[in-house]
């Protein structure tokens, strides 16, 4: 016995099979024990098809929204609809039926999702749809670096960081009890800082769907040094590196004229004991030697040549008796030596 039907294009079958009543709500005789077994059901005309799992509403689905699942396909005797939703490695079972409703969505029900079509003759499940979900920033936090309290002169950056899907657009910090913002982007670093930057601050984190604002985080600055006492310092420092070179180069110098007045005593040393020999000779206590005692000038005898010359007795020889001054006359050389003539020579005269 076989069975065919025709029905209209916008309809689609859902079920089909063999019953003994044509009225009311027939049983499936394939569930019938009586029957088991006798019924046959040609699969190579009546397979599954692949069902298509669709999400509503279309396009973004911002957080809080009502999203349906619908699973549907053009399937003959098609027996039931499941769904799935993966978990990372595996789809994990959700529902029976072929919609399915998440009310209020919220950020962990993204995810991909898929869908079974149950047929008598095998299954098919649907290609895996993405979920979604669009929110605006949430768990916002400041954390800062260095963390504690922060030395005055110093530099601490605060770091904001949010959840939020579309990321997050725009970051803005504020200090409080300031009307202004302090400052934007994700970072926001204080340099040089003094007790005047002290304070609680807080960052706003936002995208196209909304804002947040985090918990303020409070920045303590501890007093250092001014810069006139680190100047003070340096002068200092520098004052006593001096007076540590000038006292090594006294030590040095020193050193070396006590070096050179121990030299100097060792010479005077060795003249002292020189002149202490020269004392020793004392004029008064050495005798004169033998042979000056023995020249006695009572005894010692002129020689004859000595005596010979007697000057009462000795005539001056002819060569001197000639030069008589009254009849010598000068020469001509002597007497051309004229000094009313004779002029300077030009050496002599340019001095």
């Amino acid at each position: 016995m076989s069975c065919s039907y025709t029905n209209p294009s916008d309809l689609t079958i859902t079920r089909a099979y063999w019953t003994k009543l044509a009225s009311g709500n027939p049983p499936d005789l394939t569930a019938n024990p009586d029957y088991a077994g006798r019924i046959r059901v040609d699969c190579q005309h009546e397979a599954p098809q692949t069902p298509l799992l669709s999400i509503s509403p279309p396009g973004d689905i911002q957080e809080g929204t009502d999203v349906t699942l619908t699973c549907t396909s053009r399937s003959h005797l098609l027996w039931s609809y499941s769904g799935y939703k993966s978990n990372g490695t595996a789809f994990q079972y959700l529902w029976t039926g072929n919609t399915y409703t998440i009310k209020h969505v919220r950020p962990e029900d993204a995810g991909d999702y898929s869908c079974q079509a149950n047929h008598r003759c095998g299954s098919r499940q649907s290609a895996p749809v993405y979920l979604q979900v669009l929110y605006k920033p949430k768990n916002t936090s400041v954390v800062t670096a260095p963390p504690g309290v922060i030395v005055k002169g110093a530099t601490v950056t605060l770091t904001c960081s949010s959840d939020a899907n579309p990321p997050v657009e725009n970051y803005t910090w504020f200090k409080v009890d300031q009307s202004t913002p302090a400052g934007s982007g994700q970072q926001y670093s204080i340099s040089n800082i003094s007790s005047e930057d002290g304070g609680q601050y807080y960052c706003e984190a936002r995208n196209k769907y909304g804002a947040e604002n985090s918990s303020a985080v409070s920045i303590t600055v501890k007093g250092g040094q001014s810069p006139v006492l680190t100047a003070v310092v340096a002068v200092l420092v520098c004052g006593v590196v001096c007076l540590l070179c000038v006292f090594f180069f006294m030590r040095k110098c020193k050193t070396e004229t006590v070096t050179q007045a121990r030299h100097d005593q060792s010479v005077n040393t060795n003249t002292i004991q020189l002149d202490a020999d020269y004392q020793n000779m004392n004029p008064n206590m050495a005798q004169p030697d033998a042979d000056y005692q023995n020249m006695n000038s009572n005894t010692i005898q002129s020689d004859a040549v000595y005596q010979s010359l007697n000057p009462n007795t000795t005539q001056p020889d002819a060569v001197y008796q000639s030069l008589n001054p009254n009849t010598t006359y000068p020469d001509d050389v002597y007497q051309s030596l004229d000094p009313n003539t004779i002029q300077p020579e030009p050496v002599y005269q340019t001095l």
